[in-house]
């Protein structure tokens, strides 16, 4: 069984799931799931020059990558797959250690976070097991 930990965020909410692939299984199967929501954009913090966000944004992935790097330090994760808004999926690459750049086998940049899980791993199966047929749904990302 491969153990895969998803990332689906964009700069103000991620969701942290951990799929497990079961050999000649259909599509993954979600383990478990932590909702994480980032602090600064709750209280509406301010950068000096009066722009809002870039702070929260930076600030938020390097949260996540903190949580990533515990994650994979608890369950020994073998892929990393981010699924980030095209707006913060670069600036959450940044954050990311050289362990944890290491195993990302797939970077999708699209807004997953408001989608149910259900259908999140259909989505994904066809992008990370290219051979095998898609979800009889049809369903693509």
């Amino acid at each position: 069984m491969k153990r895969s930990l998803v990332l689906i965020a964009n700069a103000a909410k991620a969701r942290i799931c951990e799929f497990a692939m079961d050999e000649g299984a259909k599509a993954p199967t979600l383990q478990k799931q932590k909702t994480v929501l980032c602090l600064s954009r709750r209280s509406r913090g301010e950068r000096e020059d009066g722009r809002e966000g870039e702070i929260g944004r930076e600030g938020f992935a390097r949260e996540l990558s903190e949580v990533l790097r515990s994650s994979m330090r608890e369950t020994r994760f073998e892929e990393l797959i981010l699924v980030a808004s095209p707006a913060f999926l670069g600036t959450l690459r940044q954050t990311l250690s050289t362990e944890l750049t290491r195993r990302v086998v797939l970077s999708i940049p699209k807004d997953y976070t408001s989608i149910r899980l259900e259908i999140l791993g259909t989505l994904l199966w066809p992008r990370l097991r290219p051979d095998q047929p898609e979800h009889p749904q049809g369903l693509a990302a």
